[in-house]
């Protein structure tokens, strides 16, 4: 056995002695312990895991005092007590050998002298932070954070990880016009490039412009929490696969350890986040790119429409519901492999809606790889035309996310009257009855030239015979995103048509692999229902729950769907802004659609490995 399987055996009998109340036993193995080479790393990590609040310091110099120790950073525990653990390096004992010393703050070892020490952990225990529900013994049967510390890869605490995500941070977000000068050279150079390589020229999107400061207002703020609610929300309905609920519902979940920041400084990648592996960063630059472009794109159209409400639709799910988007799908196939990712839906209950088509994307390489995607991105928003030729209005992203700073979000919109889903009023369509799907003939047609009708080019095309329709499709696809992030498979499957995967929803959906619509839970004083997952964060156990308001939910479940948009949209600026909910004991996020997603450490259960709480 190695130095660090004996350390832990003795310390595992220490915590045995300890239970039973038998002191001298206890004082026996910590003698042993403190002969073990891993003294010094055992016993500190064993109070910061009773105490996750205490900031472990190993000094350089073994001879420092505590008092010249530099700590990492002091944050206040969840009783508002500021505590700080020092100890000596973990590579040399103390002079004159003895006994490993950790140096504690006033109130941890009980002492209001900075200076004295705990000698003896088995003698003085440490007090667990409020709500721990980590024991000693689960820790030391290594399915704990101390496990994985003790290991050498030294995790946060989950503590820590769910208050940073519900921590508000800064997100920057660049539009001006030196970034649309960048991305308009970069087109242009990527323009002159395929006509030289004789290849077909992009209709890219006209009009392009920086957003107005004042659509951003005095900055974005976000929390990691909400941006993968964003995130989560946004692909309730993609297609990922058979395990619907692994692969799209919880798919966000992964990144809960990516992102960090605290209030003041701005958003970047936490040290999880850089430890990636190449081949999976595109993929997470990605995921998270949609995430942070969809909650500034909510943010800039509320502030450009307050009186409206804002609802991100999928794109692919709503024009399925009118057009073969692949050749996969049923019908005549579009053949354009371009088109925007999504669609913001500006609406008021009973008002025509206005649309937005969204183009976003990500990556870990800088600024010119965001000029490049944005150039990018003007294709696949102007692969959708609702209304007049080149008037629709769109909005365009690149979330650049460097592994050494913070992140970045650039964008650019193009304005335009068109998007506006006006219609006769004996057009207006009953939005609670089921949608018809559509086959609508692929290709948007431009205008005339000199009395010439030129061909439809690839494409999209909305026209005003198709508004009611269209509105009516967004409505009924953004009812589907909310009945299956609460995991409601039979509540989803009347607001898709075939096309859009109606089947997918149909039958029985195990709890193992879908999404199931069996939980409740009040969060910040609001009953919800919804579904829940249970993972590990650092070998703890962790219970994830996403669901829609009670209330708004049954009329979704019920086939109200006017009813539903009708108290969301009154509601929208009422919903509870908290990011912490004390008594669930972790971070919530609340949209003002009325979903929610949450997080905490499971309640306690038998552990198996070791009989003690999960």
């Amino acid at each position: 056995m190695n130095a660090f399987h004996v350390t832990k055996a003795c310390v595992a009998q220490w915590a045995d002695a300890t239970a039973k109340g038998d002191h001298d036993d206890a004082a026996r193995w910590a003698s042993v312990v403190n002969e073990q080479s891993m003294a010094d790393v055992i016993q500190a990590m064993l109070h910061q895991a009773l105490d996750p609040a205490a900031e472990i310091v190993f000094d350089d110099d073994p001879n420092s005092s505590p008092t010249s120790a530099r700590p990492r950073s002091e944050r206040p525990c969840s009783s508002g007590r500021a505590l700080r653990a020092e100890t000596p390096s973990p590579l040399r004992r103390p002079k004159g050998g003895g006994s490993a010393q950790i140096h504690l703050p006033t109130h941890i070892n009980g002492s209001t002298d900075p200076t004295s020490t705990n000698q003896q952990c088995s003698r003085t225990p440490l007090p667990c932070a409020p709500n721990k529900r980590l024991k000693v013994r689960h820790l030391l049967c290594g399915t704990g954070e101390l496990g994985d510390a003790m290991e050498g890869n030294e995790p946060k605490g989950v503590r820590e990880v769910l208050e940073q995500l519900a921590q508000p941070s800064n997100v920057a977000v660049h539009s001006s016009d030196k970034l649309l000068g960048d991305v308009e050279a970069v087109a242009t150079k990527d323009d002159e490039e395929r006509e030289q390589n004789q290849l077909d020229a992009l209709r890219r999107k006209p009009g392009l412009r920086p957003v107005p400061s004042k659509e951003l207002g005095a900055g974005v703020q976000l929390t990691p929490w909400d941006v993968l609610h964003t995130l989560g929300r946004a692909t309730a309905l993609a297609r990922r696969g058979a395990g619907r609920g692994l692969a799209e519902h919880w798919g966000c979940l992964k990144y809960s350890q990516a992102l960090e920041g605290t209030l003041g400084t701005f958003m970047a990648l936490s040290a999880e986040g850089r430890d990636t592996a190449d081949y999976y960063k595109a993929l997470q630059s990605d995921e998270l790119g949609v995430g942070f472009a969809l909650a500034v794109a909510t943010h800039v159209l509320a502030r450009r429409y307050p009186d409206h409400s804002v609802s991100i639709v999928p794109a692919d799910a709503a024009l399925r519901a009118g057009f073969a988007v692949t050749g996969r799908d049923s019908g005549v196939s579009v053949g354009y492999r371009y088109r925007p990712q999504y669609f913001a839906e500006v609406w008021k209950p009973g008002r025509p809606s206005r649309v937005f088509p969204i183009a976003c994307k990500g990556n870990h390489s800088g600024a010119s790889a965001s000029h490049i995607q944005l150039a990018s991105a003007a294709v696949h928003a102007d692969a959708v035309h609702i209304g007049g030729w080149a008037d629709t209005p769109a909005l365009i992203f690149s979330t650049e996310i460097p592994v050494d700073g913070p992140m970045t979000v650039h964008l650019l919109h193009a304005p335009g009257n068109g998007g506006k889903l006006t219609h006769p009023a004996g057009e207006a369509r009953d939005l609670d009855k089921e949608l018809d799907q559509d086959n609508i003939f692929p290709g948007i047609q431009p205008p005339a030239v000199d009395g010439q009708t030129p061909d439809p080019v690839p494409g999209f095309h909305i026209e005003a015979d198709h508004f009611a329709w269209f509105q009516h499709a967004l409505a009924r696809t953004g009812a589907a995103g909310l009945t299956a992030f609460a995991g409601d498979a039979a509540a989803t499957v009347p607001y898709l048509t075939g096309r859009q995967g109606r089947k997918r929803y149909e039958g029985i959906s195990h709890a193992a692999i879908g999404s199931v619509q069996d939980a409740d839970h009040e969060l910040l004083g609001i009953p919800f229902v919804g579904t829940d997952h249970v993972l590990r964060l650092n070998r703890t156990r962790v219970e994830a729950f996403s669901g829609v308001a009670e209330d708004l939910f049954e009329h979704l479940a019920k086939g109200r769907l006017t009813h539903y948009r009708e108290e969301a949209h009154a509601r929208r600026a009422s919903w509870p802004t908290a990011t912490w909910d004390d008594d669930w004991d972790g971070p919530v996020s609340l949209h003002p659609d009325g979903s929610v997603l949450a997080l905490r450490v499971l309640p306690e259960r038998d552990c198996r490995r070791c009989g003690g709480p999960a």
